[in-house]
């Protein structure tokens, strides 16, 4: 385990362990970090090496029916479109030894995120 500024331990999911392949964390599919605390999974600077093909839906959903909250720490680019459409919900956390950072939210159970934005959009 990596222990973080807040003396939290952060257990990394690595790509095509046992756990990760149960949530299709993959190698083949993605480049980036994922982090466990408790029954939180944190997703650091992710990349699809297919974007458009849904896989990092399909990882956040699987994250979210196996119980877990999603955090997305300081999405940029397309990460903070993405987050924002599928309803994460921006909070701020706090650490001692650096600013207050923004992180998006997820919490399993809540029917938000497969919505799109615009709900006239459906036809």
């Amino acid at each position: 385990m990596i222990s973080d500024h807040q003396n939290i331990e952060f257990d990394p999911i690595v790509p095509d362990s046992p756990h990760a392949a149960g949530l299709g964390y993959c190698s083949d599919m993605f480049e980036g970090h994922i982090r466990r605390v408790g029954r939180t999974i944190y997703i650091w600077k992710i990349l699809s090496k297919d974007p458009g093909k849904g896989h990092f839906s399909a990882l956040v959903q699987k994250i979210l029916d196996s119980g877990c909250t999603v955090k997305i720490p300081t999405p940029i680019g397309k990460m903070a479109e993405i987050v924002r459409r599928k309803g994460f919900i921006p909070t701020v956390e706090y650490n001692p030894e650096l600013e207050p950072y923004e992180v998006w939210v997820k919490k399993p159970g809540t029917d938000e995120y497969m919505r799109p934005a615009n709900p006239q959009s459906i036809n």
